[in-house]
Formats: C-alpha cells, structure tokens, sequence
C-alpha cells in the first residue's frame, strides 16, 4: 500500500499543472477518488481548480462516499455550486 507521498508524487506526475496548486493532502485525496470517476484531463483539473479549499474537498468526498449520482457531471456541479457560494453568486 503507497503511503501519502506516494500517492501525491503519482497524482502530481500525472499533470505537471497540479503541481503548481500546492494541493494539501485532502485535496489530493479528492483528485484520487475523482480520477476513478474519469480519467479526462479537463475534469481532473477542474476539480482541483474548484475545489480550492479543504472544507470544498471534504465535502466532495463525503458526497462520492454517499455514492449518490456520482457522475462526471454531477461532480462538476457540485464543484460549480461550492465555488459560486463561496465567491458569494448564489
């Protein structure tokens, strides 16, 4: 089993942009369990992008683990919503 650094070293390999977000370790875990979801670029860097605070990861992940319409394009709306809320466009 890969410890943390492991796993971050192969999630940032993956995009050399990642590396430039200083991804705290939940936010790194977000990109793990999304990357299951789709493995498409855009998405996975999306999803980074949004959900630029820990609260938003961990919220994210609790609803991946809910295991309710986790889709590529449920996910995004979820992220789209967190981001506007905390930018104040509700």
């Amino acid at each position: 089993m890969e410890n943390s650094r492991e796993r971050e070293d192969r999630i940032m390999a993956l995009f050399p942009y990642l590396q430039k977000l200083q991804l705290s370790p939940l936010r790194i875990e977000l990109i793990d369990k999304v990357k299951n979801i789709s493995n498409e670029r855009d998405f996975i860097i999306g999803m980074a992008v949004l959900c630029k605070h820990d609260d938003d990861a961990k919220y994210m992940l609790e609803y991946i683990e809910r295991g309710e319409e986790v889709t590529y394009s449920q996910l995004m709306a979820q992220a789209l919503y967190l981001r506007q809320v905390r930018k104040g466009e509700r």
